[in-house]
């Protein structure tokens, strides 16, 4: 079952995610893969990663322990207002670790799949079910707290995924951020090029 998975303890390269630094989504090194990600930490990520607007934190969902004053205070409501997270007894408890659940619970929801997620039973190992990929190479421990490195392997793991079909934000996280895969021999950069001066600093000529 999800809950009782082990993964073996493999050796990472955090070089592959360094696209998503310079997306400006999160920066994750060796050196700071396993720091503790708290709830407002994680909607501010969360935010970043789906172009969801968090410049404007008023606290419509009137957490007690919220304030414009509180550190991502928009990215707080941007992520409770598309239902992707919550707060417990009037609380969002902004400062808590994050569980590597509520993590899933907040990527699936905002990819459109939380439908399909609560078919498959629900929070927390529906959401798990609802898109598989997204757990790769992660203990999917529920429970867990939530790190920047685990957090950083299920943003790249499901960065190509499609959103379901009639959702009402097309393509992918990719797509959102105009991040498109391609493949072939590299011909040019900004240095050199097989015919004529280099390219634009930050394009590279592709066969």
């Amino acid at each position: 079952s999800y809950g009782d998975a082990i993964i073996a303890e493999e050796s990472e390269d955090y070089e592959k995610y360094a696209f998503l630094s310079a997306l400006d989504i999160i920066s994750v090194t060796e050196d700071n893969a396993d720091e503790k990600v708290s709830r407002a930490r994680l909607a501010f990520i969360a935010a970043k990663a789906f172009c969801i607007n968090s410049e404007n934190g008023t606290n419509f969902m009137n957490y007690r322990d919220v304030d414009e004053n509180t550190p991502y205070a928009g990215a707080i409501d941007a992520i409770s207002g598309i239902r992707a997270a919550g707060g417990c007894d009037g609380y969002f408890y902004p400062n808590r670790t994050a569980l590597t659940g509520e993590a899933v619970k907040i990527i699936i929801t905002a990819m459109g799949y939380d439908f399909k997620a609560e078919r498959l039973g629900g929070y927390p190992y529906g959401y798990f079910a609802a898109v598989p990929e997204i757990s790769k190479g992660v203990n999917v421990n529920a429970e867990n707290e939530l790190t920047l490195g685990t957090l950083a392997k299920m943003l790249y793991n499901v960065f190509e995924k499609p959103f379901p079909e009639k959702y009402i934000t097309e393509g992918s996280i990719a797509e959102l951020h105009h991040t498109y895969r391609r493949s072939g021999k590299i011909t040019g950069n900004r240095f050199t090029r097989v015919s004529g001066s280099g390219t634009p600093d930050g394009f590279v000529e592709i066969d």
